[in-house]
């Protein structure tokens, strides 16, 4: 039986650095090959519950009315404050229209203590500077036309800027409070919540609550915030909630347990930083996902979200992989594609027309590009020879060479590449892990 291992697109906290993650053109990290796992509850202080007892063991994440779960082979203490779990960014929005891309950012890292980030003009293929950061589980996003590097083990945002990083934002820092002009929103995938963010002063200011969310029957504690993305019609930005539990995610097979609740798409609206009621007279404020695990969204503004999704296991069946389509007039959601097999979907590009990109990891961690037609649900031809941790102007994608390390524009069209920027790296990092494209 072939199996899907979801694991490889989720970074548990700190634990998960697997091999070939990257970021596809709507910025979503993917993974293409095992990594070294953190098995979940091995050692460390668990998920904060409720109030009262705590709850002994091994430190897995202990939901509902239990108190704070304990370290390794400890019992947690009774009536203490539960701490919060790390904030493991996964998205950022910037509640801007994004311009015309005109940089290129690219990610290499070694998966233990780096990563080196490079900035390529598009145009010219100009080197503007490279980076090095303490973190070997960071990942590269942009919104708005800014750049920022998400360093989800050290738990900090950095701002990016011709090459370098202008200002670096302490995610475990207090909110001071202000209401920033010039803000982005930081998405938690290990806590229900969104973190504010002064682009001018480099401060985090304040903290939107997604709890709401969250199901009892979920006992990671958290409803899994994973990507975002804003619409400038609406002024919503919209973030994907999995609600899987990642305890379901054991050894040896390490596949992702079907939730009995549905991921959600929920809205922001960036004039007041407060949750949107997307369901109009209907019961809840999101939109329902019939498929699960979402690893990539984006936005036609005003008119579509598309989600891909890799899919879960009930007991020994796989199913619920796919793409789905939101209609942002009606605020409903289909399945567009409906997988056939347990491949990996990492991320769907949209390239307009009800066409799409499709990239899939098989069972041999072999990465597999195909053309999607999203109105009729089928797939098209295989691209071949596409560059790793790709991102989409609107007619190219630009990646890295995973053996070379080169930077690429990809014509999908040909099927040709040509390079960019000859490896332009310093920390002699060896695998390509991600890229965006920025102002």
């Amino acid at each position: 039986m072939k199996t899907n291992n979801w694991l490889l697109g989720v970074s548990l906290g700190a634990c998960l650095l697997a091999v070939n993650c990257g970021s596809d053109g709507t910025n979503n990290d993917k993974c293409g090959s095992p990594g070294n796992a953190c098995p979940i509850g091995a050692g460390g202080s668990g998920a904060a519950g409720g109030s009262g007892a705590g709850t002994a063991g091994s430190g897995a994440a202990t939901a509902g009315s239990g108190g704070t779960a304990g370290s390794s082979g400890s019992g947690g203490e009774a009536g203490a404050p539960a701490p919060l779990p790390p904030a493991n960014p996964h998205a950022v929005v910037v509640p801007q229209a994004a311009p015309t891309p005109g940089t290129l950012l690219a990610t290499t890292s070694d998966f233990s203590s780096k990563t080196e980030v490079a900035s390529a003009t598009l145009s010219s293929g100009a080197l503007q500077g490279t980076v090095t950061v303490s973190d070997g589980d960071a990942v590269v996003k942009s919104s708005g036309g800014m750049g920022f590097l998400l360093e989800r083990t050290n738990n900090k945002v950095d701002l990016l800027d011709a090459g370098a990083i202008s200002k670096t934002f302490d995610l475990t820092s207090t909110p001071n409070g202000a209401s920033p002009t010039n803000k982005a929103y930081v998405a938690y995938y290990s806590r229900s919540m969104l973190a504010v963010l002064d682009l001018d002063t480099g401060k985090v200011t304040s903290q939107i609550d997604l709890t709401e969310f969250d199901d009892a029957s979920d006992t990671d504690g958290s409803s899994d915030i994973d990507s975002g993305v804003y619409d400038p019609t609406s002024k919503i930005a919209y973030f994907t909630l999995g609600r899987i539990d990642l305890n379901t995610i054991v050894a040896p097979d390490y596949q992702q347990g079907c939730p009995s609740v549905k991921g959600l798409i929920v809205g922001v609206d960036t004039t007041t930083d407060s949750v949107v009621d997307l369901n109009g007279a209907a019961a809840g404020k999101g939109i329902e996902l019939s498929l699960v695990a979402p690893t990539s969204l984006s936005i036609d503004p005003g008119k579509t979200l598309t989600i891909s999704d890799s899919g879960c296991y009930a007991g020994t069946t796989f199913g619920k992989s796919g793409v789905e389509v939101v209609d942002l007039t009606a605020n409903t959601a289909h399945v567009a594609y409906a997988s056939p097999n347990s491949d990996f979907i990492s991320g769907v590009i949209p390239t307009g027309s009800g066409q799409a990109l499709l990239d899939t990891t098989d069972d041999t961690y072999a990465e597999h590009w195909y053309q999607l037609d999203l109105d009729a649900g089928t797939l098209g031809v295989e691209l071949l020879n596409v560059p790793s941790t790709v991102s989409w102007d609107g007619t190219h994608l630009f990646g890295i060479d995973a053996t070379k390390l080169d930077l690429l524009s990809y014509d999908p069209t040909s099927g040709m590449s040509t390079t960019l920027l000859a490896s332009p790296w310093t920390a002699n990092l060896s695998n390509a892990t991600g890229s965006a494209l920025a102002k």
